[in-house]
């Protein structure tokens, strides 16, 4: 997926590119940054699904502008 993703505390909010509309792509709660390497970041923390928490680890790398933007990248 592409977004821009907001870190608050331990939630990481993963919104739909260029824009902050309801609802977001993903949320992340009790998110823990595991490692950042050059451009990307590894976070591990529980998306809800269904009702329960299911453990999820994110690859998020940073994009120039031009890949962000790209029709390409949706």
């Amino acid at each position: 997926m592409v977004g821009c993703l907001e870190v608050t505390g331990s939630k990481c909010i993963l919104w739909r590119t260029g824009s902050m509309v309801w609802p977001p792509m993903a949320t992340l709660h009790s998110a823990q940054v595991l490692s950042v390497f050059g451009d990307e970041m590894f976070i591990r923390g529980f998306e809800e699904w269904n009702g329960a928490g299911v453990l999820q680890e994110w690859r998020c790398s940073v994009m120039s502008g031009s890949e962000f933007h790209s029709p390409a990248s949706r």
